[in-house]
Order: structure tokens, then C-alpha cells, then sequence
């Protein structure tokens, strides 16, 4: 088992009014379409992470999200991932992509200024990553995640169309290292995250 928090940089949310005349005024109602995403940066230093003495470990992850609202407060969209890793010779890179389902709370009004929209969600997304150690003679290594995905949050509505979010999220991972006789090893993570939203 493994815990661990992390805390995302930013986390940038828009709204875009689709089908419905109403559905560019209000944020949850039914025709809406969310788009956003994730940005975070990571730098990890000292004995536990410089086992190798080759100096700091350096990563990044990028997220990008949409979703349509298929009903008043329910949303149905995916997330895509992109990541990196560097530490000294060795480089990781990464990518993702799943569904999710989120339900927002609260009412379906115009004016939204003031408001706080709270959430939960639900999510799954698989990963597949590969890394090089540096050396031309050894072979690139591939592995894949799978994670189970469960959050909830605030969107705070600081005007008619800026939001300010908060979510914490409870990850279920296994990681497949792609070595024939390496059994997949489980895990879980907390991260938690904070941003800022706009409806365009």
C-alpha cells in the first residue's frame, strides 16, 4: 500500500453553453459542456528519493478534461494525461485517458455569483508509461496503471463566470510493470486539489 499526497498547482475549469438557450447561463443545467484540467509540478529531493545519488527528481503531469451535462447536475466526460519524469540519465514519460461521472449540488439559477456548487465523482483511467535508463545498450522499459477514481469538491462561484474549486480524491491504483513472472502491485493515492474556473 502506498500514501501519498499531492497537491496539484492548478486546476483551470470552463463552461461552455451548448444546445440549449439557457444552458450558457446556467453552469450545471442540462447542454452544458465543462472543459478543464490539471497542471502539476512536482521536485523530490533528499535520501528517499535520491537513492542513486543522481540528484533531484523532477515531474509533471497535464490533464486536460471535457464533459457534457446530460441532465441537470450530472455530468459524463473523460480525462486525458500526459506526464514526464527526469532524474539524472533516466527519463519517464506517460500518457492517460478514461471516463468519469460527477453530480454538482445546488440550484439550477441564472445568476450564480455567490454560489458554491459541491460534487462528487466517480472515474477510471488507464496509463501507460515507458522509461529510459540513458544507456544505448538496454531496452526501453513499458508499464501500464489502471486507477479507480473517487472525489468530491467545491466549485465556489466568485463572479457570474469565476469559479474557484477545491476536490480531494481517493485513487485505487494497480501497476502492471510488463515483466513476464512480476506480479502487478496495488496501491492507493490522495491528492488534493485547488483552481480556478471560468464559464465562457
Amino acid at each position: 500500500m502506498m500514501f501519498r499526497l499531492l497537491t496539484t498547482g492548478l486546476l483551470t475549469t470552463a463552461f461552455i453553453g451548448a444546445t440549449a438557450a439557457q444552458a450558457g447561463e446556467i453552469p450545471t443545467d442540462k447542454g452544458s459542456v465543462l472543459v478543464g484540467g490539471t497542471i502539476s509540478f512536482e521536485s523530490s529531493g533528499g535520501d528517499l528519493y535520491d537513492t542513486n545519488e543522481v540528484g533531484r527528481s523532477t515531474a509533471f503531469e497535464i490533464s486536460p478534461s471535457a464533459g457534457y451535462f446530460i441532465a441537470p447536475h450530472i455530468l459524463v466526460g473523460g480525462t486525458l494525461s500526459f506526464t514526464g519524469n527526469g532524474q539524472g540519465d533516466i527519463s519517464t514519460s506517460g500518457w492517460g485517458i478514461g471516463p468519469k461521472v460527477q453530480y454538482y449540488f445546488g440550484e439550477t439559477a441564472p445568476d450564480a455569483q455567490g454560489k458554491i456548487f459541491p460534487f462528487v465523482g466517480a472515474g477510471y483511467q488507464y496509463n501507460s508509461a515507458s522509461s529510459d535508463d540513458g544507456i544505448e545498450e538496454t531496452e526501453e522499459i513499458s508499464a501500464t496503471t489502471s486507477e479507480i477514481q473517487f472525489g468530491g469538491g467545491i466549485a465556489w462561484m466568485a463572479t457570474s463566470s469565476v469559479a474557484f474549486t477545491a476536490e480531494i480524491r481517493y485513487d485505487i491504483d494497480s501497476f502492471n510493470s510488463g515483466i513476464e513472472d512480476v506480479e502487478a502491485v496495488s496501491g492507493n493515492q490522495i491528492k488534493l486539489l485547488f483552481g480556478l474556473g471560468g464559464f465562457i
